[in-house]
């Protein structure tokens, strides 16, 4: 599993982490709207690489908020998967190397299962040559969020003192799908905004295209448990 943990972009996923936390000790938690969860992500990411890279544009919340308005349901990811296909926001290559992940993802049942969902992924997309370079880092992006948003809600999931213990639970899907699938249902949202946020930012280049994939993720994450 040594892939695992030197992905070339983890920042995603621990900017997911970041932005769920600085989300969480908000005032006005958990009343918090998606776009306010959006440009928290957007705070942290700046936080963070403030010193190492020139300043990034980002996509207006208003150029994000229709994909997040379609995670609703069990399918959310496909559902803005085929969106952004429909939209021709993403290409036919891209969208079925997110296709590839959603199909795998939805029926793991346990955390060895996930870990080797990813490896899966990352094998299946560094294997595909028809990718740009920008739709690479979205892969790895997704990769990356499937990961730490696992840790992420497997703790909230089983600890009362996390802020987000009460709102994950009163969504609670575990009746129908088992106790596994609620988190795979956030993490499948996770993976979508990190695509929604790349895909938008690509128009600023490849460094748009992390940025923004990062940026957008907290505030799916949030739409999801909530």
């Amino acid at each position: 599993m040594k892939e695992l943990v030197s992905f070339k972009f983890n920042q995603a996923g621990i900017i997911h982490n970041l932005t769920l936390d600085a989300i969480s000790k908000l005032p006005n938690f958990p009343n918090i709207s998606n776009e306010e969860s959006y440009y928290m992500g957007i705070k942290v990411v700046n936080s963070i690489f403030n010193y190492h890279c020139n300043d990034v544009k980002y996509p207006s919340y208003s150029e994000i908020e229709p994909y997040y308005n379609l995670i609703k349901g069990d399918d959310s990811y496909i559902v803005i998967i085929n969106e952004l296909l429909k939209n021709g926001i993403i290409s036919e290559e891209l969208a079925e190397e997110m296709k590839y992940h959603y199909n795998n993802l939805i029926v793991v049942d346990n955390y060895d299962k996930l870990q080797k969902e990813v490896l899966n992924f990352i094998k299946h997309f560094k294997a595909n040559s028809k990718l740009s370079e920008i739709e690479v880092i979205i892969c790895w992006y997704c990769a990356s969020v499937t990961m730490f948003s696992y840790n992420y809600w497997n703790d909230v999931e089983f600890n009362p003192e996390n802020p987000w213990y009460s709102i994950y639970h009163k969504n609670d899907k575990t009746k129908t799908k088992g106790k596994f699938w609620h988190i795979v249902g956030v993490i499948a949202a996770d993976c979508a905004g990190a695509l929604v946020g790349g895909a938008a930012g690509s128009v600023f280049g490849p460094t748009g295209a992390a940025y923004c994939g990062a940026a957008a993720v907290g505030a799916a994450s949030k739409v999801a448990a909530g």
